[in-house]
């Protein structure tokens, strides 16, 4: 006779299964999976660390093409497989050229440590911020977008936002935006502009605001459900290239579930995407793109989409 028991052991040798058949293991260095469009290793391979620098400072940064990083802080792989969702660390990201950080703090007292649910990342907000201005002193003409969430449970009588503002307040204001109103390029250089997901938009720029597609739950790995995945990532970034006003579109990638991890979603969705771009070369336009373990080449696309910002006949890759 089965037992419940039994049932649960062969779903889990199932999964395993699964993700050893059709995912890629996650290396941690020399070795690691790594394709122009997925990397699990800690090397980027690219170096765009001002890529922002001659693009016109009156355009919006709605208007821009950005490579960004969901739940940007894993990459020290706590919590395992099920919580990891990056590989290279944070000044890596943004020297490669990311500008779009996802930042989850939990509410904890009197602290904001990075979470991926119940799982804590072993660094805190202010430690973000740390690592984030340092990079804006070296490249003034830079941008950096952060999305701010609470993540999992919070304890403690203070607010999180009496929190935030405490700790943006170790730093020199210069280095923020706080206001609820998309800013252009030339208001946001050397910036972190906050996109505001717990305050209502009383500390940013309201994260809802935004045109998102955020379809993160793929519940089992089926052919269906990779599909509706990439269906939603494939819309935003079609109505982003073809919008013509300031709205900001997040398109995320990533996508997981207790038995689904996030590498093996991004090992299938990162080369949908790194083709769709290859294949539309006229497009002007992707929005920010939030992605799991993205390859330096597709980080590179998105950064040379913007190519058509520049008025003369140079272009971002000659001006690195």
């Amino acid at each position: 006779m089965r037992t419940r028991d039994s049932y649960g052991k062969r779903a889990t040798k199932y999964i395993v299964f699964i993700h050893l058949v059709l995912g890629r293991n996650i290396g941690n260095a020399e070795g690691a999976p790594s394709r122009p469009d997925y990397n699990t290793g800690e090397d980027a391979g690219i170096s765009y660390p001002d890529w922002m620098s001659n693009l016109d400072d009156d355009m919006s940064l709605a208007n821009l093409s950005i490579p960004g990083t969901h739940h940007t802080m894993t990459f020290r792989r706590h919590g395992g497989p099920l919580a990891q969702c990056q590989s290279w660390n944070l000044d890596t990201q943004l020297n490669a050229g990311i500008r779009f950080l996802d930042i989850r703090c939990r509410h904890f007292y009197d602290a904001l440590p990075i979470h991926n649910g119940v799982y804590y990342q072993y660094d805190t907000f202010i430690g973000v911020l740390r690592t984030v201005t340092s990079f804006l002193r070296r490249h003034p003409h830079e941008a950096v977008l952060m999305r701010v969430k609470k993540e999992h449970t919070e304890y403690g009588d203070r607010s999180m936002e009496e929190l935030f503002r405490e700790a943006i307040g170790m730093f020199d204001s210069k280095f923020f935006w706080t206001i609820n109103s998309m800013p252009n390029l030339g208001e946001a250089r050397g910036k972190i502009v906050f996109l505001d997901d717990f305050a209502d938009g009383r500390v940013g720029v309201k994260y809802s605001d935004a045109e998102i597609a955020d379809d993160w739950e793929v519940p089992v790995l089926l052919p269906k459900e990779l599909d509706a995945k990439w269906e939603s990532v494939k819309n935003n970034v079609n109505e982003a290239s073809e919008d013509r006003s300031n709205r900001m579109f997040l398109t995320y990638t990533s996508g997981s579930s207790n038995r689904v991890f996030a590498y093996v979603v991004a090992d299938q969705i990162n080369p949908k995407l790194f083709e769709f771009i290859i294949n539309n070369p006229d497009r002007k336009k992707w929005g920010t793109v939030v992605m799991d373990f993205p390859g330096g080449p597709l980080v590179e696309k998105i950064i040379l989409s913007n190519n058509f910002l520049i008025q003369d006949n140079t272009t971002l890759d000659q001006m690195i």
